[in-house]
């Protein structure tokens, strides 16, 4: 019986897997394909270098693809940038943000050129140099490479962009020697809840106390009054960071590992680390599912009427004899 049920769950779940993975493909050839022809490619998305002699430079290359049928000036802008809010965003700044003045890094980086043309279907390699200079504390930098379209070749008396078209390479740089790496569990809220009235999806709230990016791995279990594992889930599978002196919000779906039939407290445990460390910190709070409870509580209350109703009977018989 019980491998029948879970061929069923199984069928299910593909079945909606298949729905979804048709939805997200229905949903993203649209922009993906029919904008290809008039659009950019910047690679790499994100440059992470590592900075140990002071003096020595470190150089890599950001390269832009031209997908128009026109050729197109770039201009370059070096930028920092900073957390944009607690889900993980970045935005651009100009450098009188807290942030940028503590943790950025356009000061300390440099383009060989200013300006530069692509041709329509050619690749451009821009060569980037980050100077590890004695005034670049260490720890974690931030900054970013920003190309600004200047021109796109079209000679008309009407613009073709109503706005200044730009994208941007992010740069992760960590210059060794006095890293400070922390990082602090703050919170953990409940998203939703399954039938049985555990959570199904939290959100983990971490504090980065450091001067360097960190990456949070850990799991959150849900543990029975037994003390058997009953839903589980991993905290940023993505591989996230979250920015010195920053909060970030971590979505956890939990998925039922064990049956959760028992009446009593339950425990939600948050065991957690960061990329680098090997031992895990776990912090723990109790909660009670009140349909679990509710559910008991009502086959004790009906069980109990039913064995008083069996009781009264009996004795009624006895009385009649």
């Amino acid at each position: 019986m019980e491998e029948g049920v879970r061929s069923e769950k199984t069928i299910v779940r593909t079945i909606i897997s298949l729905y979804a993975i048709a939805l997200l493909i229905g949903g993203l050839r649209g922009p993906l394909f029919a904008n290809a022809e008039d659009a950019y490619t910047l690679e790499p998305f994100y440059k992470e270098i590592r900075l140990k002699d002071v003096g020595q430079s470190e150089s890599f290359m950001v390269s832009i693809v031209n997908h128009t049928e026109q050729d197109t000036t770039f201009r370059v802008v070096l930028a920092d940038f900073g957390t944009l809010d607690e889900s993980g965003g970045t935005v651009l700044l100009g450098g009188t943000d807290e942030f940028s003045k503590r943790y950025g890094l356009a000061s300390w980086m440099r383009s060989d050129r200013d300006l530069f043309t692509v041709p329509a279907g050619e690749r451009e390699d821009v060569p980037i140099t980050v100077e590890n200079r004695e005034s670049l504390p260490p720890g974690g930098r931030y900054g970013a490479v920003r190309f600004e379209v200047v021109s796109d070749g079209v000679d008309s008396g009407e613009s073709r962009v109503s706005i200044r078209s730009s994208f941007a390479a992010l740069v992760f740089a960590v210059k060794e020697g006095g890293e400070v790496r922390e990082m602090t569990y703050s919170s953990m809220e409940t998203v939703s809840s399954d039938a049985y009235g555990l959570p199904e999806k939290v959100s983990v709230r971490f504090r980065n106390d450091g001067n360097t990016h960190l990456v949070p791995r850990g799991t959150v279990s849900v543990i029975d009054p037994i003390g058997r594992v009953v839903r589980e889930g991993t905290i940023n599978p993505e591989s996230g960071r979250i920015l010195p002196e920053s909060f970030r919000i971590f979505p956890t779906r939990l998925r039922p590992v064990g049956r959760a039939i028992l009446p009593g407290p339950y425990t939600v445990r948050v065991s957690y680390r960061y990329d680098g460390k090997d031992d895990f910190t776990a912090v723990e709070r109790t909660l009670s599912p009140w349909k679990i409870i509710t559910f008991w509580g009502i086959g004790i209350g009906l069980s109990l009427a039913v064995l008083l109703r069996v009781i009264a009977a009996r004795f009624g018989r006895k009385s009649r004899k």
